[in-house]
């Protein structure tokens, strides 16, 4: 019951913050900015090796009013340490530009965490493992009527951009496009296919942060990516999510990146 509760408590805060910063969104755009309605849900699912993924789903009120309207699909990814809540930062403004987003607490994290696990799985684990909740993300994804499960974007900060790279190299015929913000070296070293080129990816990192070491790793995985791409270095050492507070140019950025899923086929 108690469980029960919490949980209850966690998703009516959630949908108050979502409301919050939406409403702050649209104070700050033009007169007559379209209001942002938004539809959400939350949903779990399961991973290839029975792991239970929390998540929630979140589309335009209007495309949720058209139940035959298909919408493509940025799957958010957090940071370790962090859940699927920091991204209401973003939501919003990924709403109000058409899309439908999925933003998942990745496995250990959040509601994503076994009751008997007595500590959060290592950094080491959840890039191991965390192919396999975009996996179950997206077959979850494909149950939806309304999601365009041929266009999807990957986007993820710290750990969950280097999922998103990984992602993106991992399911090429739905995963059309990523940002990868901060990533870490371990990717490099431990995770990323370098025999295996992907493209279409956009990297957005700070000078600073991790004294170097992201930068560093988004120029080596950058090294091993195709055209399209693209590098964007800010002057800072703020690092993952925090970028959105320092430098909030970083949402048009990726939205303008990200829109090559309205036009690939």
């Amino acid at each position: 019951m108690k469980k029960y509760v919490a949980f209850c408590v966690d998703t009516v805060r959630f949908a108050l913050l979502i409301m919050v910063i939406a409403a702050e969104f649209l104070c700050s755009q033009p007169s007559d900015a379209a209001e942002i309605g938004l539809s959400m849900q939350d949903v779990f699912f399961t991973t290839p090796d029975s792991m239970n993924i929390a998540g929630s789903w979140i589309i335009p009120e209007a495309a949720a009013a058209k139940k035959t309207t298909k919408v493509p699909v940025v799957l958010l990814l957090h940071d370790y340490g962090l859940n699927r809540r920091d991204w209401s930062i973003f939501i919003p403004d990924l709403v109000q530009h058409g899309y439908g987003v999925l933003a998942i607490d990745l496995r250990g994290h959040g509601q994503s965490r076994r009751e008997e696990a007595t500590a959060p799985p290592t950094p080491e684990d959840v890039l191991k493992n965390g192919v396999g909740d975009l996996q179950a993300a997206l077959n979850w994804l494909k149950s939806q009527k309304q999601a365009d499960i041929k266009h999807v974007a990957l986007i993820g900060a710290g750990i969950g951009g280097d999922l998103a790279f990984l992602g993106r190299s991992t399911f090429p015929k739905s995963v059309k496009v990523a940002v990868v913000i901060s990533p870490s070296y371990s990717t490099v070293t431990e995770g990323a296919p370098l025999g295996n080129q992907t493209d279409a990816v956009l990297f957005c990192v700070s000078s600073k942060s991790k004294d170097g070491l992201s930068m560093m790793a988004a120029e080596t995985l950058a090294n091993f990516t195709k055209d399209p791409k693209k590098t964007i270095v800010y002057n800072s050492a703020a690092y993952g999510l925090a970028m959105f507070y320092k430098h909030p140019e970083i949402k048009q950025e990726i939205l303008e990146w990200i829109a090559i899923l309205k036009t690939k086929k």
